[in-house]
C-alpha cells in the first residue's frame, strides 16, 4: 500500500509555487493506479488524518464490506 500527503508544486511564469492547501495520494493493492484526492486543508496533521479515512473507506469498498460511493449517491 502507498499512502502519502503533500502539497503540490508547479512552476508558473518561471517560478516554483506550493500550493496552500494538502493532496493526498494512495494506492491499495488491487488498485490499477495511484489515487489523487485534494484535501482541501492546510494543516498536515488533519490531511493525514483524513488520508487515513480515505484509505479505510477504499479497503472495505474493496473487500465489499460497505456500499462503493457511486452507489450510494
Amino acid at each position: 500500500m502507498i499512502a502519502s500527503v503533500f502539497k503540490p508544486r508547479r512552476h508558473r511564469k518561471g517560478k516554483l509555487v506550493i500550493a496552500k492547501t494538502y493532496t493526498a495520494q494512495y494506492k491499495i493493492k488491487g488498485m490499477p493506479k495511484i489515487k489523487r484526492v485534494a484535501l482541501g486543508v492546510t494543516d498536515k496533521r488533519l490531511a493525514e488524518k483524513r488520508l487515513a479515512e480515505l484509505v479505510r473507506e477504499a479497503e472495505l469498498e474493496q473487500h465489499g464490506m460497505s456500499i462503493p460511493k457511486r452507489q450510494a449517491e
